[in-house]
């Protein structure tokens, strides 16, 4: 069954990983906020929302970490996407009063980036040349595989979304090849990928690069999680309760 109209109450904030989940079942947050771990890329984003949308989400929030494109931004940099952009340079808006009240309970000590644009990838990118490239392309300040997607649903089906996206490898940052296969489709961690990473030619240092990043951007993801669950994600026309 489908749910129409003034039946939708409820905020979907969707995640690729376990690991991007974890601080938001954690905090306190709005009993109209619903956390679904999708998995990664743009097509388990697509599924996820979709049948939230079929079971009443009435508003989405992208939430996770990013690649940092520009040296704006460092390992637990908040960007506070206002716009997504994907590879034809097709751009899709976020809702703008409901990120201006994300602004407004922003955490002391946080390095945010306000009014940013976000690129779309169907992959991860692992060289500081691979994000120069994209960074000159498209103007943008990070990146993700599944905003896309989920503004493309927003977009269809009339629904308010708004990004938010800590960024965890920054724009000189170098992530070892074969790193995605260090989560399932699920987006939980595989212990497996992980040794077979660390058996490859430079998968410590590689690995060690992705350890510090997430150090820093998880702690930033918890923080931001305190602050900004308990009302902040309930979306302009939807109850906070």
């Amino acid at each position: 069954m489908t749910v129409t109209g003034p039946q939708r109450q409820w905020v979907a904030a969707v995640a690729a990983l376990n690991v991007e989940t974890q601080p938001l079942r954690r905090a306190p947050h709005a009993p109209a906020l619903r956390i679904i771990q999708a998995g990664p890329g743009p097509q388990a984003c697509t599924r996820a929302v979709s049948r939230a949308v079929a079971q009443g989400a009435g508003a989405l929030v992208s939430w996770g970490f990013a690649g940092g494109l520009t040296r704006e931004l460092g390992s637990g940099g908040v960007l506070l996407a206002s716009r997504v952009i994907d590879g034809s340079g097709r751009q899709l808006r976020g809702d703008d009063a409901w990120r201006e009240r994300l602004e407004n309970r922003m955490p002391a000590g946080l390095d945010v980036r306000y009014d940013g644009l976000l690129l779309a990838s169907d992959s991860v990118l692992l060289t500081p040349a691979d994000k120069a490239l994209a960074a000159a392309s498209s103007g943008a300040q990070a990146v993700d595989m599944e905003t896309f997607a989920l503004a493309a649903a927003a977009d269809k089906h009339r629904l308010p979304w708004v990004a938010v996206r800590i960024v965890l490898d920054t724009s000189s940052d170098s992530l070892p090849r074969g790193v995605q296969q260090c989560v399932d489709a699920n987006g939980t961690l595989r212990w497996r990928g992980v040794l077979r990473l660390l058996a490859q030619p430079g998968g410590w240092h590689g690995l060690a690069t992705a350890a510090r990043c997430s150090r820093q951007a998880r702690a930033s993801l918890a923080v931001l999680a305190r602050a900004l669950g308990p009302v902040a994600f309930a979306a302009p026309g939807l109850s906070a309760s």
